[in-house]
C-alpha cells in the first residue's frame, strides 16, 4: 500500500491510498546471538547477517505453494472491495457523528485505489508482515499462510536455515513470548475482555504438524 497527495481545485490536498491486499513481502528478526535473519517472501529462504561474518543465504524452505488462478484472484478482489468498503462506511459514519458532536467539519478518509486482480501474485505469498519471531534457542518461528483446521501453521527453522518442524497453536491463542527449554507463552482472551497467559511446551521431533501439550 502507498499514499499519494495531490492538490484539489479548492486548494486542499487529496489523499489517495493504493491498496494491494496480497503483497509479497520480506521480514526479519534478531536471534539471541545478535544474528539477523531476513526472510524472503519471493522464494521462502533466509539470508543471514551474523556478527563478524559475511552474509550467507540458506536453502529454500520446503513449502506447499498454493496456486492462485485468475478466477480466484478476481473473486478475492471482489471480496476485499466489499469488506473494505463496508468497514470504511462504518468508520466514516462514526467520524462524522463525532465531528458533528464537536461542531467541527469531519475529515475525509483517504480515497482507496485497488490494484487490479492481474497484479496479484500467481501463488499465495507464504507469509505476511510481522510473521517472524525467534526463541532463546535461536529457532526462527515463521507464521505462514498455510491454514489447517482454520489455524495458521508455524514453520520452525534452525539458525542454519533447516526446517525443524511445523507447529499449530491451540485455538484462540497467540504467541506472547518464549522461555527456556522450548517453552512458549500464549495469550488467550478469557471471554470477559481480559487476557490470560498460558505456558506450553513442544518437542521438535519430526517434520510434521506438532500440537502443543
Amino acid at each position: 500500500s502507498g499514499l499519494r497527495l495531490s492538490p484539489t481545485p479548492n486548494g486542499q490536498l487529496k489523499v489517495t491510498r493504493t491498496f494491494n491486499p496480497l503483497p509479497i513481502v520480506d521480514d526479519w528478526g534478531i536471534l539471541p546471538d545478535g544474528s539477523i535473519a531476513i526472510l524472503r517472501g519471493r522464494d521462502l529462504h533466509v539470508d543471514w547477517i551474523r556478527p563478524n561474518a559475511p552474509p550467507v543465504s540458506s536453502s529454500k524452505i520446503p513449502f506447499e505453494w498454493q496456486r492462485f488462478s485468475d478466477d480466484q484472484k478476481a473473486r478475492y478482489m471482489d471480496s476485499v472491495r466489499m469488506t473494505t468498503e463496508k468497514a470504511r462506511a462504518k468508520t466514516s459514519a462514526a467520524i462524522k457523528a463525532r465531528s458533528e458532536a464537536a461542531g467541527v467539519e469531519a475529515p475525509q478518509l483517504p480515497e482507496i485505489v485497488y490494484v487490479s486482480s492481474n497484479e496479484l501474485p500467481d501463488y499465495i505469498p507464504p507469509f505476511s508482515s510481522n510473521a517472524i519471531r525467534s526463541d532463546p534457542s535461536g529457532t526462527v518461528w515463521i507464521r505462514t499462510s498455510q491454514i489447517v483446521g482454520g489455524r495458521p501453521v508455524y514453520y520452525l527453522v534452525s539458525n542454519r536455515g533447516a526446517l525443524i518442524d511445523r507447529v499449530q497453536l491451540p485455538p484462540g491463542r497467540v504467541i506472547a513470548g518464549f522461555g527456556l527449554n522450548n517453552t512458549v507463552y500464549l495469550a488467550v482472551s478469557d471471554g470477559s475482555g481480559g487476557v490470560r497467559l498460558e505456558r506450553a511446551a513442544t518437542g521438535f521431533s519430526r517434520i510434521g504438524t506438532t500440537f502443543f501439550h
